[in-house]
C-alpha cells in the first residue's frame, strides 16, 4: 500500500517498517487542551483517557485476531 502519510514525526518511522515488509498504523485520538509542547503540560482531559485506550486496545485485539 503506497498511502500517503502526511507530516507526522511518525511517518519516518511507519515507512521503515513498511520498507521491512511490516505493517504499521499511526492514529491520533485528541481531547480539547491547549497543547503538548508546554512547559506546563498536565493531563486535563481524564474522561477521555479511557475511551482512547479503549480503541487502542480493541485495534489491537483485532488485528491480532482476538474476541476477548
Amino acid at each position: 500500500m503506497n498511502a500517503k502519510i502526511g507530516s507526522e514525526d511518525c511517518t519516518m518511522l511507519i515507512r521503515r517498517v513498511q520498507e521491512h515488509g511490516g505493517k504499521a498504523v499511526f492514529f491520533y485520538y485528541g481531547c480539547n487542551h491547549p497543547g503538548h509542547h508546554r512547559g506546563d503540560f498536565c493531563i486535563q482531559d481524564q474522561t477521555s483517557l479511557p475511551i482512547g485506550f479503549g480503541v487502542f486496545s480493541g485495534f489491537i485485539q483485532y488485528i491480532n485476531g482476538s474476541d476477548e
